[in-house]
């Protein structure tokens, strides 16, 4: 049978690199770009065809030999990054799975500095994905590899928060970089459910942790994401999971760009400051020379304008007009860079009396 085949050809897949690491897109959600990709692994077997994970996955865990694909794997997305950076080509951070059994059968962290040091790979661009179910089975061990990871400079993302047996323990007692949520559990969207991800959101936010939301399937489901705040999506939506130059071009193809790490930091500050609030709240970016919107609240718009405009429609009412306002604003928000402090700034408009509160949270370039 198929797992039986496994077992008893596994060295051979790997060999002969029958196993192969598929990517996954992350997008931002602020801007829409590329912001990072999971590393998944398939088996394109010659004699049985495609496997798909569970077909392999539990075999090796079973026969004790997942690890070899793990390590494979590692070493695979090291020389695609590698790859890419020879050519000149942008790279994103990659984030790579493991199982439990990867950390009882070999020092994985040791495989991970030996393939980061042979490829000249930064530590930044490899993330380390673990699950509760993973630290349930052995706390005092995987409280050991999270802590050996991090102190190396890795971050170490909670994969899988919400599929059903996570626990709010874990972030009190670990210290994750961020939270990978699975939408299927919100498969509804119901205004129940919106709570519930927009609480976690908030939450995770708190504590210093970032967000993504895997299993992204819907337009309806981004916006949503969007506007509470998560950081990073994921899911069929953007696209499949493929191999690198493939995922690469599926992307140019529908014109998502790709950021640059230095951009990722810059906006990742911005998205720290995305909370539910009763208050007016806008998220620009400043070039010095046009002002563009990358977050406005419900508030915002109420107080603004009398109908509900996209982000570029606003931006055409507020910024691109010849009021002697927008004079004003330049003026407020080189204030506002020099200071480094909130400025407050009150004006007159359509019948109203006006404060305009701001500061500057992120700065590249």
């Amino acid at each position: 049978d198929t797992a039986k085949y496994v077992v008893e050809n596994i060295d051979r897949a790997i060999e002969h690199k029958w196993i192969k690491v598929y990517y996954q897109s992350a997008i931002r959600s602020l801007t829409g770009a590329l912001c990072g990709v999971e590393s998944l692994t398939r088996w394109d077997d010659p004699e049985i065809g495609f496997l798909m994970p569970k077909q392999f996955i539990r075999p090796l865990e079973k026969s004790h030999q997942i690890y070899k694909v793990d390590c494979f794997a590692v070493e695979q997305v090291c020389a695609d990054i590698h790859g890419r950076i020879l050519l000149g080509k942008l790279v994103v951070p990659v984030s790579i799975n493991f199982s439990r059994l990867d950390f009882t059968i070999c020092n994985m962290l040791d495989v991970v500095e030996q393939a980061v040091a042979r490829y000249d790979v930064p530590r930044e661009y490899i993330h380390i994905e673990v699950t509760e179910s993973m630290i349930a089975s052995d706390e005092a061990l995987m409280r050991r590899v999270i802590d050996d990871f991090k102190k190396t400079g890795y971050e170490v993302w909670m994969d899988d928060f919400g599929s059903g047996n996570s626990s709010l323990t874990l972030l009190k007692d670990y210290n994750f970089d961020l939270l990978k949520m699975d939408m299927n559990f919100l498969t509804s969207l119901s205004e129940r459910s919106k709570k519930v991800l927009q609480s976690v959101v908030l939450m995770a936010k708190e504590l210093g942790i970032k967000t993504l939301a895997e299993g992204v399937e819907t337009k309806e489901e981004m916006a949503f994401l969007k506007e509470i705040g998560c950081g990073k999506m994921q899911g069929y939506y953007f696209g499949k999971p493929q191999p690198i130059e493939e995922m690469f071009a599926h992307l140019e193809e529908i014109q998502v760009q790709v950021e640059t790490r230095e951009q990722g930091r810059f906006y990742e500050k911005a998205c720290e400051y995305i909370k539910p609030t009763d208050a007016p709240l806008e998220i620009v970016e400043d070039d010095g020379v046009r002002f563009k919107t990358l977050f406005m609240n419900k508030a915002y718009k109420e107080q603004i304008f009398n109908d509900n405009p996209d982000l570029i429609e606003a931006d055409r009412r507020i910024y691109e007009t010849p009021s002697p306002l927008l004079r004003k604003y330049r003026e407020f928000a080189d204030k506002i860079e020099k200071s480094g402090e909130e400025e407050t700034f009150y004006y007159t408009g359509a019948n109203s009396y006006l404060r305009f509160q701001a500061q500057a949270i992120s700065e590249y370039e």
